[in-house]
C-alpha cells in the first residue's frame, strides 16, 4: 500500500471509523477534508490498511460525480426555490387555538403548549369517563388485566372462582 503525503504539523489522532466517515462524506481528495482532521486522516490511511477500500470507493464516487454535467438552473427556478425557502408555512388552526389558551409567561412556549395539550387531553378523558352512560368499568378492567397479563391472569381467575380443584 502506498504511503500518503502528510503535512508538517503533528496529526491529531483519527480513528479508522472516523477516517472512513470522512472519506464517505468528503471524498478521496484531502483538500476537501476538514482542515483540523486532514493530517490525522492521512495518518489513519497509512496506519489502517483496511481503509484502502474505503478510499478507493471514495475515489470512484468522486469520478462519477465529477463526470456529471454541470447544471445551471433557470432564473425562474432559482427565484421559486428562494421564495419557497423564505415563505413561512401557515400555522394550523388547532395550533392557533391552542396558543390562545396559553397566557404569556416566562415559561418557554413549547413547554406551555405541551402542558396545555396534556391538560385538554386529561380533561376530555375525565369528562368522557364521567358522562358516557353504560360503561361497565369492572368488565373493562377485566379486559385490561387479561390483555396485560394474558393466560397467567386468566388461569389465576379460573382458580379463584373454584374451577381447578
Amino acid at each position: 500500500m502506498a504511503k500518503f503525503d502528510q503535512s508538517s504539523q503533528p496529526p491529531s489522532p483519527v480513528s479508522a471509523k472516523r477516517a472512513a466517515r470522512i472519506l464517505e462524506a468528503y471524498g478521496a481528495d484531502p483538500a476537501r477534508w476538514p482542515a483540523a482532521e486532514r493530517s490525522g486522516t492521512l495518518a489513519a490511511l497509512n496506519k489502517f490498511p483496511e481503509l484502502a477500500d474505503a478510499r478507493q470507493s471514495a475515489t470512484d464516487m468522486d469520478q462519477i460525480l465529477g463526470g456529471a454535467p454541470d447544471y445551471t438552473p433557470s432564473a425562474d427556478l432559482a427565484r421559486r426555490i428562494s421564495a419557497a425557502a423564505l415563505h413561512e408555512p401557515k400555522t394550523p388552526a388547532w395550533r392557533t387555538w391552542l396558543s390562545g389558551l396559553i397566557p404569556a409567561s416566562a415559561t418557554p412556549m413549547g413547554l406551555m403548549q405541551s402542558v396545555a395539550t396534556l391538560f385538554v387531553a386529561v380533561t376530555l378523558g375525565v369528562m368522557a369517563g364521567a358522562f358516557i352512560p353504560g360503561s361497565d368499568n369492572d368488565a373493562m378492567a377485566e379486559e385490561f388485566m387479561l390483555l396485560a397479563f394474558g393466560p397467567a391472569y386468566q388461569m389465576q381467575t379460573f382458580e379463584e372462582v373454584g374451577g381447578a380443584e
